[in-house]
């Protein structure tokens, strides 16, 4: 399955390649007409904002694309089925009686990412993946893979609205004729370990689905979990509906995972509106809220697409991103990640490229089999002692360590740097001859806006590195 897998995210990549540099009228596919990011809060969403009119300037996503940002109303939090709402309403507000024939791409992308804080500021949505080669034409945040491996979703719909996260991915080879129009809500399915299946929503699935399920996982045990949902515009009427009946206001955690899919398909029950089991704050407002929602909700269609051929993986804390971009070898094969991707060696001043470094890292000597190196400048620097240190100097190669299941991302590293095992180095500049120990998380932040704040280099205009959007 992975040789499957690792192929066809490669011709995914390839024609969301064409896509970002195509004109609306020269599109090789379907596309998305409107993309839209939700933010925790409005300084969030201006963050946001602002990565995307970057984006957008330097051709990293498809020009012709509408792209908007929700930030959640300040007060109680409303969850990412409370997102889910005030956007589908601004998208009527938007575009009115042209709303129902959209397709649009909803990622939550809320949050400030605590469990994985070197994309805190960016946001989770903008976080960095060591892609490269030779048709990847720059960089890779999850937005834009995000693009990529939904590259077949919109001919395969008439309309309606696809929510995601903002921190997992989903790869899967489905070839056949499965679709999204049928009416009422479509999740997708895919095949995980019983340990993934006791935090993500899972499916009851049908005395048919689970023979077919069964033949394809016989050898382990597994559940299937949901990941992406389709709302056909069948649905989002009916949830529509809901935000009216609340007065345009949600006032607690509404899930879109649990508080949506419970409420839909033939043997729905309200039992679940009552079950504050994994609820962090009851009030009243909570089950009248979950209770309105299941009547509205109540005849709604559940379809499922199971992709026995996929591959489910979260990214949210920093024990996954280091496992998967270093160690995990069936993540790198079917993802077709790099060592080193979009770094540079440049001068000691940091204002000329020297060479390009990509792929393998090959003949780097102090990298690490099991590093990651992403977006990054390495400046020269000789010791002239004849050691190797010179000889890596004098084939214009990183005269830098980095450990066994380090990330090194963003970063201005001086000669002789070294970087321990374990360890997130982020948007930070490290002087020559720095180290950096074992276990360590490394994370520098502007917190000035005044005109002597010191800045990274512009590695797109001086060393080519590509540092994307922070």
């Amino acid at each position: 399955m992975s040789e499957q897998l690792r192929n066809d995210t490669l011709r995914k990549v390839d024609v969301y390649e064409q896509v970002r540099r195509a004109e609306k009228d020269t599109l090789p596919v379907p596309f998305w007409d409107v993309v839209v990011l939700t933010a925790g809060d409005e300084l969030q969403a201006e963050s946001y904002r602002c990565q995307l009119e970057l984006k957008q300037q330097r051709k990293e996503i498809p020009a012709f694309v509408d792209y908007f940002v929700v930030a959640d109303p300040a007060g109680a939090k409303v969850g990412n089925g409370g997102s889910t709402l005030y956007v589908l309403n601004e998208l009527l507000l938007r575009y009115g009686d042209r709303a129902p024939a959209l397709k649009v791409l909803l990622v939550h992308a809320g949050g400030y990412s605590q469990r994985l804080p070197n994309v805190s500021v960016l946001g989770k949505i903008f976080a960095a993946l060591p892609l490269s080669g030779k048709n990847v034409a720059s960089i890779y945040q999850m937005l834009e893979l995000k693009m990529a491996m939904y590259i077949d979703f919109p001919a395969r719909m008439d309309a309606g609205v696809m929510l995601t996260c903002a921190d997992d991915i989903e790869l899967f080879f489905a070839p056949g004729t499965w679709d999204f129009r049928r009416p009422g809500v479509t999740a997708l399915g895919h095949p995980a370990p019983i340990e993934i299946g006791t935090t993500h929503g899972v499916f009851v699935l049908s005395e048919e689905c689970k023979a077919e399920a069964a033949v394809a996982t016989a050898h382990e045990p597994v559940t299937h979990g949901s990941s992406l949902r389709f709302v056909h515009k069948f649905s989002r009427e009916r949830l529509l509906r809901f935000f009216e009946a609340e007065g345009m206001r949600i006032r607690c955690e509404v899930d879109a995972y649990g508080d949506f899919l419970q409420a839909l398909g033939p043997d729905a029950s309200d039992e679940y509106t009552r079950d504050h089991t994994n609820v962090v704050s009851a009030d009243a407002d909570l089950q009248r809220t979950r209770q309105s929602l299941f009547e509205h909700l109540k005849g709604v269609p559940l379809n499922t697409l199971l992709f026995h051929r996929s591959r489910f993986y979260h990214l949210g804390t920093i024990p996954e991103y280091l496992f998967h971009f270093c160690v995990d070898p069936t993540f790198k094969m079917e993802m077709g990640t790099s060592r080193v991707a979009f770094c540079a060696v440049v001068n000691a001043a940091g204002t000329k490229r020297v060479r390009a470094l990509d792929g393998g890292g090959s003949g780097w000597a102090g990298l690490s089999e099991r590093a990651c190196c992403q977006h990054s400048a390495f400046r020269v620097g000789r010791t002239g002692n004849g050691s190797s240190d010179d000889a890596q100097q004098q084939q214009h190669l990183p005269v830098a360590a980095v450990g066994e299941k380090s990330v090194l991302e963003y970063c201005d590293a001086g000669a002789n740097v070294r970087v321990g095992e374990r360890c997130v180095v982020s948007t930070t500049r490290l002087p020559a001859g720095a180290v950096v120990p074992d276990g360590s998380f490394l994370h520098s932040v502007c917190v000035s806006s005044s005109a002597s704040a010191p800045t990274a280099p512009d590695a797109d205009a001086d060393a080519g590195t590509g540092t994307g959007t922070g």
